[in-house]
């Protein structure tokens, strides 16, 4: 079950942290740039649904080319460890949701920056 819980945590958690990079770093829509304080389009300049609907047409195509299934599993291994590593049962489902958005981080870490490993693209 916490495989499930883990997963499904992981894949609801990378969007909004997607956001929170297009907003704070920078984060690539595909066939666009880098949207973000540090991209190419700047998110100053563009309403907050204008960057949600960008983030979520990008979260899409990215989880449809394999990222839903690298995210989702991260996030059951990560509900996996915390539910079998959790010594109080009151604080697993929490230790559960913290570990797996924080896992999350990872591949969102890794697609923002991905141009400074293999160049532009």
């Amino acid at each position: 079950m916490n495989l499930l819980k883990g997963a499904i945590v992981a894949l609801v958690s990378s969007y909004f942290i997607s956001l929170l990079y297009a907003f704070t770093f920078r984060f690539p829509i595909p066939f666009a740039g880098l949207i973000g304080p540090q991209g190419t389009f700047g998110t100053a300049n563009m309403s907050v649904l204008s960057v949600c609907a960008f983030v979520l047409v990008a979260w899409a195509v990215y989880g449809l080319l394999g990222g839903f299934l690298v995210v989702a599993a991260m996030g059951a291994g990560a509900g996996y460890l915390v539910g079998r590593l959790s010594p109080a049962k009151d604080a697993r489902n929490l230790r559960i949701i913290l570990s797996c958005t924080l896992v999350t981080f990872i591949p969102i870490t890794f697609l923002s920056t991905l141009d400074f490993l293999i160049g532009p693209w």
